[in-house]
C-alpha cells in the first residue's frame, strides 16, 4: 500500500471521529474529507501515472528551492 493511501485512510478516520464524537466545524471536516479524497486518488493511480505525478512534483520542488536559494 502506498504512503498516499495510508495518509488518506488516516485522514478519513480523523474525519469519522470528528463527525461522530466531537462537534467540529463543517469547514474543518470538509477539509479533512477533501484531502482524504485527494490522497486516495493519488494513491490509487496506475504505476505509470503515479511515476509521472512524482516526477512533476520533484521538478516543482526543485524549481521552488532554486527560487528561494536552497540547495
Amino acid at each position: 500500500m502506498r504512503t498516499e493511501t495510508k495518509i488518506a485512510l488516516g485522514l478519513f478516520a480523523a474525519y469519522s471521529v470528528l463527525g461522530y464524537l466531537l462537534a467540529a466545524p463543517e469547514f474543518l471536516k470538509g477539509m479533512l474529507i477533501g484531502l482524504s479524497i485527494f490522497f486516495m486518488i493519488i494513491g490509487l493511480l496506475s504505476e505509470n501515472a503515479y511515476r509521472k505525478v512524482k516526477v512533476e512534483q520533484g521538478r516543482k520542488i526543485t524549481y521552488l528551492k532554486g527560487l528561494i536559494g536552497i540547495n
